[in-house]
């Protein structure tokens, strides 16, 4: 039940995108390079929808401009996400998580890093890799196929990134790291992860189509 809720709001999310990139076409792409607890390798790939932006332009003192006054345009962006991916705990587990999420996104004109905190809700199925048995009703051990559990896993995210390549409005590539702080939940306790994220952003298309 709680898979096929997470893929139907997975699908209204890109759905939406879908919409809202028939008039702006933008399509960010991130591909990660994932790593439960820092050491066990996965792929993490995901996208994302504005949701909302707030542009402020701020007036600072400057030695360089010949009136001694400068600004800059301050960007904070609220986005909707969407994820899926997986990792190999060798000798263990397979995990593989599907979810969605949402970021709080800072830039500036004048920079090319920007910083962002996001929070995620996956579902994860850990599937095991070796060889799991249980005790049948004549008491004897028998092999379990397809063993393994699922849980709800909360992430919290802060972001670091940096645009390369940005010309005329163009956002380039976007290089981020991104730690993250996860609990999980099996039946009623909770269980405290962290793994590691880092990868490119790139949006397919970034252009403006008139409606």
């Amino acid at each position: 039940m709680k898979t096929n809720l997470l893929f139907l709001c997975l699908m209204l999310c890109l759905g939406l995108h879908a919409q809202e990139s028939s008039s702006d076409i933008e399509i960010p792409i991130r591909v990660g390079y994932f790593a439960d607890n820092g050491v066990h390798p996965g792929l993490k790939l995901g996208t994302s929808m504005l949701l909302k932006e707030v542009v402020k332009v701020r007036t600072y003192r400057s030695s360089a401009s010949p009136n001694g006054k400068a600004s800059k345009t301050l960007y904070r962006q609220y986005l909707g996400d969407a994820q899926v991916g997986f990792y190999h705990h060798p000798n263990n587990h397979n995990g593989f998580f599907v979810g969605l999420g949402v970021t709080r996104k800072l830039s500036s004109s004048k920079t090319y890093f920007s910083r962002a905190w996001s929070f995620e809700v996956n579902y994860l199925r850990r599937a095991y890799n070796i060889e799991t048995f249980e005790i049948d009703g004549n008491g004897e051990l028998k092999s379990v196929d397809g063993a393994g559990n699922n849980s709800l896993m909360f992430v919290l995210s802060p972001t670091l990134a940096r645009v390369f390549g940005k010309r005329n409005g163009n956002e380039g590539v976007e290089i981020y790291v991104k730690p993250s702080l996860q609990v999980l939940k099996y039946n009623h306790a909770f269980f405290p992860n962290a793994a590691i994220e880092g990868g490119f952003v790139l949006n397919l298309f970034n252009k403006k189509v008139a409606k």
